[in-house]
């Protein structure tokens, strides 16, 4: 992860893109980072505090600066394409994986992580409401997929409501888990129905 985020951020440094250029997938080779804080405590890899900082650092420094990329290209150049435009849900994916990685790292819900836990949910309604008309508007692409990151917020909100001790933030804890189910199982179902009627290719 660390030597596909150096080639990524090199050719950044090193190839002059244009703004129209700028798409939510950027977000993922950098900010993916954040699973390396997250793989460790899993692995039970002690004495590796400093890779999972390492890990953390970086992931979130440089969501900062891509978010605002994107910001900037969605308000003042054109649209993304129809099939690019549930990549859009990866612009929560940041604060959601954020948390997960914070607390993994740090073993505690503070300030900061409840922080970015709200960007979080402020984000989400704002970017699922941009996609709300895909579905009758548009066919089923593979593309699509990218929005299955609402899981990673349903995660974190999860993980969020078990401490927040708060009926509230349970119950949005569970609304983000049922459209996280949804969306994932109704990709799930299209992407079945092209292999089975063959038509994975025109779905791509």
């Amino acid at each position: 992860m660390t030597v596909l985020a150096w080639a990524i951020v090199m050719r950044w440094l090193s190839v002059r893109h244009a703004p129209s250029q700028v798409t939510p997938a950027w977000i993922v080779p950098v900010v993916g980072m954040l699973d390396i804080t997250l793989a460790v405590p899993v692995l039970r890899w002690d004495g590796l505090h400093g890779v999972t900082v390492f890990g953390l650092a970086v992931g979130l420094f440089f969501a900062l600066p891509l978010l605002a990329m994107l910001l900037g290209r969605l308000v003042t150049k054109e649209p993304l394409p129809v099939a690019l435009q549930p990549s859009l849900l990866i612009m929560a994916a940041p604060f959601a994986v954020g948390f997960s990685a914070y607390v993994a790292t740090f073993g505690r819900v503070d300030a900061f992580a409840q922080g970015l836990v709200m960007v979080m949910l402020f984000l989400l309604p704002v970017l699922l409401g941009r996609l709300a008309h895909l579905p009758a508007g548009s066919p089923f692409r593979l593309a699509w997929w990218a929005g299955s990151f609402p899981l990673a917020a349903a995660v974190a909100s999860l993980r969020y409501a078990s401490v927040a001790g708060s009926g509230v933030m349970d119950a949005i804890a569970l609304l983000v888990l049922v459209v996280a189910t949804v969306v994932i199982a109704m990709f799930g179902v299209q992407t079945v129905r092209g292999v089975v009627s063959g038509r994975l290719r025109e779905l791509t």
